[in-house]
């Protein structure tokens, strides 16, 4: 299930516009499809509580005769890109044979690929004017219907085509530092930043100037995608994006993930470095107010039915701290050492390490961690 931040104006308009295109491809013969409809949900902004409506689109890709899209390619900038629209299967930026098709056998420059698996698994790169002996009817884009499209419908009123990588990269650190937001929640500020005129003087006066740190922050992102290690469709698609000079709407997301991506390299290398053993005892009794020098190990934003809730991971000297921050007034760095003042909560043993839990978590003031 995918959702679409939309505008209050002509809801109606906008979401008959939207079933229109879901029909499309089943116009066409082909089985599968979305199906959408129209919900509202709620956000909490400098203490006041706003509605705003979304659009939930849900469903599969369409497929023709058994052969069913898996990918699209497109070449922006001299790089390959790739999008899998189908979860049976992916195609990776290295394995697209720039300017050939796998029917015709013509090499030519071409802009976009399309991949195809037929039902015993056979994947075949396909130009856009030979994919009708393949799924029997001729390719339109508009017939495709993925939800990146819905999202490129309804979700880039402003007309941008395009915004340069470090301005992106720039406000994204800045939006990513209010820890209200995940990575999806990111992205789609960024989106609503450069892509919608009306709500840009909101985030604006959230977030604040971007200032010369910001810059040098962002750089920092840009290199670290560029240099992602990895073999994975998306580690390729990542490099590839981080080397366009601008991003467009369709490109935005995997770029935005880079700041997740280097967060978690992080809590890896902190993890590998700090790996030891835990006491399997709670630290202090439950409902005492304790103060505690600790390491930030891990942060992670975690999405439920009622909101977004933030998960900190400590570490202690032999024991291990977890926090759920749902208040989002706490900002800590990954590997950074503080103090804290808190009040034991309970314990908890996950996947055989123990940890105590935590409550009303709040920094004391930075300091060097005394090891035991």
């Amino acid at each position: 299930m995918r959702e679409v931040r939309i505008s209050e104006v002509n809801i109606e308009q906008t979401l008959a516009k939207a079933k229109k295109l879901a029909k499309r491809g089943q116009e066409k013969g082909l089985s599968g499809g979305y199906s959408c409809r129209v919900e509202y949900r709620s956000e909490e902004v400098d203490g006041a509580t706003y509605q705003y409506p979304v659009l939930v689109i849900e469903g599969e890709p369409v497929k023709y005769n058994g052969f069913e899209f898996i990918a699209v390619a497109e070449v922006k900038e001299g790089q390959v890109l790739t999008r899998s629209v189908s979860e049976s299967a992916s195609v990776k930026p290295s394995e697209v044979q720039v300017g050939y098709c796998a029917h015709c056998q013509t090499n030519r420059s071409r802009s976009q690929y399309l991949f195809v698996k037929n039902q015993e698994g056979e994947i075949k790169q396909v130009g856009s004017s030979c994919v009708k002996d393949y799924l029997g009817w001729t390719f339109n884009p508009s017939y495709l219907v993925t939800e990146d499209k819905f999202e490129q419908q309804f979700g880039s009123p402003s007309g941008i085509s395009g915004v340069q990588t470090l301005s992106v990269a720039s406000i994204a650190v800045k939006i990513a530092k209010d820890e209200k937001y995940s990575y999806i929640g990111v992205k789609e500020m960024v989106r609503r930043y450069f892509w919608n005129p009306i709500t840009r003087p909101e985030i604006v006066s959230r977030i604040g100037k971007v200032t010369e740190a910001d810059i040098a922050e962002a750089q920092a992102l840009i290199e670290f995608a560029r240099n992602f290690e990895g073999d994975s469709s998306y580690a390729e698609n990542l490099r590839a994006v981080a080397k366009l000079e601008f991003q467009d709407y369709s490109t935005i997301g995997i770029f935005v993930s880079a700041i997740k991506a280097k967060e978690r390299v992080a809590e890896r290398e902190i993890a590998q470095a700090a790996a030891k053993t835990y006491q399997s005892i709670q630290f202090a009794p439950t409902g005492e107010r304790v103060e505690i020098p600790v390491k930030v190990l891990a942060r992670s934003v975690l999405e439920t039915r009622f909101g977004s809730t933030t998960l900190w991971t400590f570490d202690s000297g032999d024991f291990k701290f977890k926090w759920f921050d749902s208040g989002y007034t706490f900002n800590a760095q990954i590997g950074e050492e503080l103090t804290i003042k808190a009040t034991i909560k309970g314990s908890d043993d996950y996947k055989g390490i123990f940890s105590t839990m935590l409550s009303r978590v709040k920094r004391v003031e930075a300091k060097q961690l005394i090891t035991q």
